[in-house]
């Protein structure tokens, strides 16, 4: 009996910790972005002149998870993100990635986004994308 109750107390906490409320956030940052500070991402564009690029998400979105995970922190990419752009990780359901995903009209998750070292949006995208075709439409809005 009380192998039981352990055995059910185990599946629980199992269950519970795999409903995380916030997956994306869970997963490591790429070097060089900047997460849900639009005013520092933006600064750092104008200070290096470069252009930003902008992942949309929520929290619990699963694709954005996948997304941030295997292709963001893909090391091909991470590099030539931070050697040509700043990068931003910014939550739709918070202040800061709320008015900037308002702005853009980004309506789907995940979400992406380039904009000018001001923060005037360039190009969007949205949905999933392998990773060669991510890379060649950052490449093609450079």
């Amino acid at each position: 009996m009380k192998n039981l109750f352990v055995l059910t107390m185990l599946g629980i906490t199992l269950a519970f910790s795999s409903c995380r409320k916030d997956k994306v956030a869970a997963i490591e940052l790429p070097d060089g972005f900047f997460e849900n500070d639009w005013n520092a991402t933006k600064q750092s564009a104008q200070d290096n002149n470069r252009k930003i690029f902008i992942h949309f998400y929520k929290p619990n979105c699963d694709k954005c998870a996948a997304f941030k995970k295997d292709i963001l922190n893909d090391a091909e990419v991470e590099a030539y993100i931070k050697d040509n752009m700043i990068g931003a990780f910014l939550n739709t359901k918070e202040s800061d990635g709320k008015s900037v995903s308002e702005s853009y009209d980004i309506t789907g998750h995940p979400g992406m986004a380039i904009a000018d070292k001001d923060g005037n949006l360039l190009v969007k995208r949205l949905g999933v994308i392998q990773k060669q075709a991510f890379l060649d439409w950052l490449k093609a809005n450079q």
